[in-house]
């Protein structure tokens, strides 16, 4: 299991971000065991489903930057593969 986190700036507004997290993400994470535990306008968290799983949680925070877009911060614990593709996950990714 690996931790992992990075913050990225998006042009586009956050109900944009949570529709394209939902969206692009959902269901490969999905595949991986990790299912949408809550998501608003603040942020959405994925939570990895199992007994031998537990506290394995992807969190998105979303805050308006000063230019009217969104800061995007990504907190994770999960397996290595996972964390790998968080940090390398791109703006265009969203």
């Amino acid at each position: 299991m690996a931790a992992f986190g990075k913050q990225i700036h998006s042009p586009r507004s956050r109900v944009e971000i949570l529709e394209a997290v939902v969206h692009n993400l959902a269901d490969p994470l999905s595949g991986l065991g990790y299912g949408i535990d809550s998501q608003n306008e603040q942020g959405v968290a994925f939570q990895r489903r199992g007994l031998l799983r537990r506290g394995q949680r992807i969190t998105m925070s979303f805050a308006d930057a000063p230019d009217g877009g969104t800061y995007v911060t990504i907190a994770g614990d999960g397996p290595g593969r996972v964390a790998r593709q968080f940090n390398s996950l791109e703006l265009g990714d969203l």
